[in-house]
């Protein structure tokens, strides 16, 4: 391994290839948040109770999403490495490798959906919304095994550094979701008005032809024999498990953050009525504006995991510093835009007067908090992407779970901060994690520059026969 310093791109141009990376996957990931504002929109619209149903449905069906979403991780980072070194028949053989996964983990999901009514009852909800809500539950679980597929085909085409058809394809789906919703919720031409049901079916709808766009693309590209799209991925139970290993450590992860942050939600409850409205309503501005760092993040990924499948050590670690700054340089302008916008983004969540003013502090203080949250997004990524799979995911859960939650409950409850001092528990969770995965990322690019080639990625790049040198 070289750390090929000579000939280096300027720094102007590697941050542009970055930002061109991150804008597609920017809009891929927030077409996921769209469904969901769309269905909860148009459900809202037509009666109360079902929005009550569809909100219990969305949140179980999304964690079985974001597992999903972690498990099929390996994609990513495997294929980001093969197009480093110009193996690229390998990245077709990852991608193969992943569709039999997606479907299985998106199968399993949906037959997690079927466990929702007992759920519901066992944590004492009422017998209308869980029955009512495991319906919908199931008809979300439905189309799982597709977003699945077309997660796994996203992160093919962002690691071969191709991330426009997967944003063109989640806009098409965005676009149908919205007329299936008009049509399957309030009814017509033929079809009783199904409410949340109809949403939920509207999305499944939606992701199927997600996925069947994002493989019609794969399996038709004028270079796919180049990528051996179609060619049998063979049994290679070696590379199942690297691509395995990191998706359950980055799964496991989200699991844990998006339960760490489900229990925030339930201080908030406890709180009050408006505590809670105004917390979740932050928490969706939260959620908006985070897609700009989950873009970046995969946008670092794909860099510092071509460097480093090209064995470039010195440029992974430049990418990954490139992308952690150019994080803080886009959330600083998010944070200068909410400070004197607060109060109005938060009277348009429709709150009440006393729900208003809570939202409207917790929104300023989450401008600071989206900072260092990005941060440790972009790192982690930066950091699987080098084969860094345990030690992040480690790191990531003490944070949450050791100085995140006992942080907000102690700023909210005793010292009564309310939605804020949740908001302030999560800066300081996610600050605490932003600096250990820094330093590790750190210290494990000192450690490469004084290893050989041989100890820090012998077992990281498999060898492929035949490949050009990078």
């Amino acid at each position: 391994m070289t750390d090929q310093t000579a000939g280096r791109p300027p720094l102007r141009t590697e941050i542009g290839e970055t930002l061109r990376l991150a804008g597609p996957a920017i809009v891929a990931r927030a077409g996921m948040l769209l469904m969901s504002i769309a269905d909860t929109v148009m459900v809202g619209r037509y009666q109360i109770a079902d929005l009550a149903y569809l909100g219990i449905a969305w949140s179980l069906s999304t964690m079985l999403l974001v597992a999903n979403i972690g498990l099929l991780m390996g994609t990513l980072v495997k294929t980001s490495h093969a197009f480093g070194r110009r193996d690229y028949a390998e990245c077709g053989r990852v991608w193969r490798r992943t569709l039999p996964l997606a479907a299985l983990a998106g199968g399993i999901g949906f037959a997690l959906c079927f466990l929702a009514e007992p759920l519901l009852f066992a944590i004492g909800q009422s017998p209308e919304i869980a029955v009512e809500g495991a319906r919908v539950t199931i008809a979300y679980g439905a189309g799982l095994p597709a977003i699945a597929i077309a997660i796994g085909c996203q992160f093919f085409l962002e690691g071969i550094k191709r991330p426009m058809p997967g944003m063109i394809a989640m806009l098409a789906a965005n676009v149908l979701n919205v007329a299936l919703n008009a049509w399957l919720i309030y009814g017509g031409a033929g079809v009783d008005a199904m409410g949340a049901d109809g949403a939920a079916w509207a999305t499944t709808a939606s992701r199927t032809l997600l996925a069947a766009l994002a493989l019609g693309y794969i399996l038709s590209m004028r270079d796919r024999h180049r990528f051996a799209v179609r060619a049998r991925a063979g049994r290679n139970w070696t590379a199942y498990r690297e691509q395995l290993k990191i998706g359950l450590a980055t799964g496991v992860a989200l699991m844990a953050e998006s339960m760490a942050f489900n229990g925030l939600t339930q201080v908030a409850g406890l709180i009050g009525i408006a505590a809670l409205g105004a917390f979740s309503a932050t928490m969706n501005l939260l959620a908006t504006v985070f897609m700009a760092a989950i873009g970046i993040g995969v946008a670092t990924s794909v860099r510092v995991g071509a460097a480093w499948g090209a064995g470039d050590r010195a440029g992974a670690e430049r990418a990954g510093w490139i992308g952690f700054g150019l994080n803080c340089v886009v959330m600083a302008l998010v944070a200068a835009a909410l400070a004197p916008t607060a109060r109005d983004l938060a009277g348009f969540y429709g709150l009440d007067a006393d729900a208003q003013a809570l939202a409207a502090d917790a929104m300023r203080l989450a401008g600071i908090v989206i900072l260092v949250d990005g941060a440790q997004a972009v790192l982690a990524n930066a950091l699987r992407a080098r084969n860094d799979v345990w030690p992040t995911t480690l790191i990531q859960i003490a944070c949450f779970w050791g100085v995140m939650l006992p942080a907000a409950w102690a700023f909210a409850m005793p010292l009564d901060w309310g939605p804020a001092g949740l908001v302030a528990g999560i800066g300081v969770g996610t600050l605490a994690s932003a600096a250990a995965l820094a330093l590790r990322f750190r210290l494990l690019a000192l450690r490469d520059r004084r290893a050989p080639f041989s100890d820090t990625v012998r077992h990281a790049i498999p060898p492929a026969k035949g490949t050009p040198s990078p």
